[in-house]
Order: C-alpha cells, then structure tokens, then sequence
C-alpha cells in the first residue's frame, strides 16, 4: 500500500507561493509531515507547472503549439548532433 497525495503541480516544499495560493501550500505541506511523520508509504508526483499551463488560456493544449504540417531546418541542415 502506498499513498500517492494529488499534488500533480509545484513542489510544495520548494515553492514560495503568496496568498491565496499559501494558504493550500501550507495546508498541503502539513498533509506531507502528517504522512511522513506516520512512517505511512508514500510517492509525491510533482510536474510543475506544465500540467495546467494550457489551461490557464481555457484552450485546447494543441492550439498552443506550433502548426505540425511544416518545420523549420535552422542553417543548411547538415549539422551533426
């Protein structure tokens, strides 16, 4: 058994929110002692910010990227990687 939080966004213990978002992160930061401290099985997911960054917009993720019906080659395209 492993307890897996919804953090799914920023670290908790390493961002630096303002209000209103510090009130969650505090709240948050509390539920990881609790489990921490109960020696309870446990996976923090965090991706940052990428996971709602679309979202933001209320708009679809594909409509915030380029076109993918033509690229770019930069230089001659001969370059070696």
């Amino acid at each position: 058994k492993r307890f897996l939080p919804s953090e799914f966004g920023h670290d908790v213990d390493r961002a630096e929110p303002v209000e209103p978002a510090l009130s969650f992160y505090e709240s948050k930061r509390r539920i990881r002692r609790a489990t921490e401290e109960a020696k309870i099985g446990y996976t923090y997911i965090c991706c940052n910010s990428i996971a709602g960054w679309p979202y933001h917009y209320h708009t679809h993720p594909s409509k915030m990227f380029p076109p993918t019906d033509k690229i770019h080659i930069y230089g001659d395209g001969t370059v070696k990687a």
